[in-house]
């Protein structure tokens, strides 16, 4: 690892068309985390298939390559609920524990459009049903981000804070610290969300006021 958080994204989809969209929502990812202080440290693509078990293990394989080198990976493409849409299963099965806390906001708010009786086009925010998925493979944080861009836009720059911060605990030399962020990450999302909110976010305004 270098001194400076490094993050990786694979992009994925099930034919041409879903692919180039999943590579606009990761071309805003890169210059969101670039602009943040992350380095890219590697970007791969990958077309996936219904029960094209080659395409799923290339898939799989790309994947384990980029957390090798990376503190933070980003998924992004085939998370829908269609049979080929595998790569929140991909995701999961990598990761060795659960991110609770970042798996509840990359199922969060979505915009829809909607049109009155006047045919106006309004846009609505609803909370649809996502299998976006996030969790831990050794010290790498991974998240499977809805292949959305309007959504991406509203959650990632407000979610970096707490990336930068959970990144910065896993790849630390400090076991314990380590142990503690896996918990954290784990259980933020139960009945003691808003305890365990408060204390996340005051290790963050530590963290920031640390490195200034």
């Amino acid at each position: 690892m270098t001194d400076m958080p490094v993050f990786g994204i694979l992009c994925c989809g099930k034919d041409i068309t879903e692919l180039s969209e999943s590579v606009r929502a990761c071309s805003y990812i890169t210059s969101v985390m670039k602009d943040s202080g992350f380095v890219l440290g590697g970007y791969h693509t990958q077309l996936l298939a219904k029960n094209n078990e080659k395409l799923t293990k290339m898939c799989e394989n790309k994947l384990l390559h980029i957390c090798r080198t990376c503190d933070v990976v980003f998924t992004v493409g085939c998370d829908g609920f269609a049979a080929d849409d595998v790569m929140p299963e991909i995701t999961a099965k990598l990761c060795d524990g659960d991110a609770a806390f970042f798996t509840s906001h990359l199922c969060g708010l979505a915009n829809i459009s909607n049109y009155d009786t006047a045919g106006t086009k309004k846009k609505k925010a609803v909370f649809p049903p996502s299998r976006s998925v996030a969790g831990i493979k050794d010290a790498v944080l991974i998240m499977n981000i809805r292949n959305d861009l309007s959504f991406i836009r509203s959650l990632l720059p407000p979610l970096l804070p707490s990336v930068a911060f959970a990144a910065a605990c896993l790849s630390g030399k400090d076991a314990q610290d380590c142990k503690k962020i896996n918990e954290a990450l784990e259980r933020l999302c139960d009945t003691k969300s808003k305890v365990g909110g408060k204390i996340f976010f005051e290790n963050i305004q530590k963290l920031d006021t640390k490195n200034r």
